[in-house]
């Protein structure tokens, strides 16, 4: 992409373009914007006026956690749009930020790239990185932010109960104890059917904090804030230094060959040698930048002693991925999905690469994960069970009631 001078475009440049047109596709004409966002502002400067103490002073945040010193504490300069895109949200920019100001100081101290971070208007449950000439920047859909937001608040009472000013993590076998199922999973089965219905989701302002909040939600938030952060971080590694191909080209040819001998005399128009040598690189550089994600989470809650809550929010990005693509089956082809619903880890990866998919299933990656994850970090192995078992009894529920008319 370049400006109309010829000038390569920068990264800031790409991210505002992406933003204009997510806008666009949504209705919204970008003259409509500035408005829009200074009734937004002036929502969030009464908000403060009306509540004064919703945040804590700085010496009180500071004593909590030094290394919050990057939290800006007036709400009117958090909602101030950014120079490089007329087009970002201004709230969501705050929450992004502050996210990856946290994350970065717990982990890496110094940045590990010049990283422009934004959001885009638009309910795709997924995030993207751009590399350009020393400069990187990632941009998270809303929607996906949004949806996992409502998942944490509606996960976190399920899998936690409250032991004094904390809380400790419900066996599997107790995920619903406290209310039935169905009950229990309507605010996130109505979640994920309103965006699969096409609801454009947009972060909320600050609300008052209830007596009956479960607090261990941002932790879950957190986790799965990190995952994606560090997820779209590895594919700006490899864009920068390049990637692990150890044993890629074995896996090719092993995959050449079971596409070239087995399936060309079986199903029409497979992917010829350099395409399936492309996807093939695709994919595996998806499942190493989801291991990549997994294992710095975990270490992040090392850190922040909270290892089975930050790994309960990684792993709902993938229980999520998954159930939104079940939904759009459910509706677009069930017998696809019947197909796949029991298969085993190789029918799914060949079955990925055959439809040409972008990434590999969220099953496929899921399970890849944790197979890797127990040979690598044995000693976290009873973490990862227990929070992918518990998250498994949920979305089982979900998904039986999915398929319910």
């Amino acid at each position: 992409m370049a400006d109309p001078t010829g000038r390569p475009a920068s990264v800031r440049e790409v991210m505002a373009h992406f933003q204009r047109e997510a806008y666009l596709s949504a209705g919204v004409h970008p003259a409509e914007l500035i408005g829009r966002f200074n009734r937004y502002r002036e929502r969030i400067e009464t908000f403060q006026q009306r509540h004064p103490d919703y945040l804590p002073g700085k010496d009180e945040l500071l004593q909590a956690d030094p290394d919050l010193d990057f939290v800006e504490l007036d709400f009117a300069r958090r909602c101030d749009t950014p120079g490089w895109s007329p087009f970002q949200d201004p709230w969501s920019l705050a929450i992004l930020n502050d996210y990856w100001s946290y994350h970065r100081k717990k982990l890496y101290r110094d940045d590990p790239f010049d990283l422009a971070l934004g959001t885009m208007a638009t309910r795709s449950y997924n995030a993207h990185s751009f590399a350009g000439d020393g400069e990187y920047g990632i941009l998270i859909g809303e929607g996906l932010l949004r949806l996992a937001q409502v998942a944490c608040g509606e996960l976190a009472p399920l899998l936690y109960t409250r032991a004094g000013a904390g809380y400790l993590p419900r066996e599997a076998a107790d995920v619903f104890e406290s209310a039935q199922p169905a009950e229990a999973t309507a605010g996130l089965l109505e979640a994920i059917r309103s965006y699969h219905a096409g609801d454009l989701v947009v972060l909320p302002a600050p609300v008052i904090r209830r007596e009956s909040d479960f607090a261990i939600r941002h932790v879950l938030f957190s986790g799965f804030m990190a995952f994606v952060l560090e997820h779209e971080l590895y594919h700006l590694r490899v864009a920068k230094n390049g990637g692990d191909e150890a044993g890629l080209e074995a896996a090719f040819e092993r995959a050449w060959q079971f596409f070239d001998g087995e399936l060309r005399t079986k199903l029409p128009a497979i992917p010829e040698r350099a395409e399936l040598e492309r996807l093939l690189r695709a994919h595996r550089e998806e499942i190493q930048a989801d291991l990549s994600a997994v294992s710095r989470v975990m270490l992040l809650g090392k850190v922040e002693n909270c290892v089975g809550a930050m790994l309960s929010g990684a792993l709902l990005f993938f229980y999520l991925t998954e159930t939104i693509r079940a939904a759009q089956l459910m509706e677009e082809d069930p017998e696809l999905l019947a197909s796949q619903e029991n298969a085993g880890g190789e029918f799914l990866a060949t079955s990925a690469l055959y439809f040409r998919e972008s990434h590999p299933y969220p099953q496929s990656r899921r399970a890849s994960v944790l197979s890797l994850l127990a040979r690598i970090a044995p000693h976290y192995q009873d973490d990862l069970t227990r929070e992918d078992r518990r998250l498994q009894i949920v979305f089982a529920r979900i998904r039986g009631a999915m398929s319910t008319p």
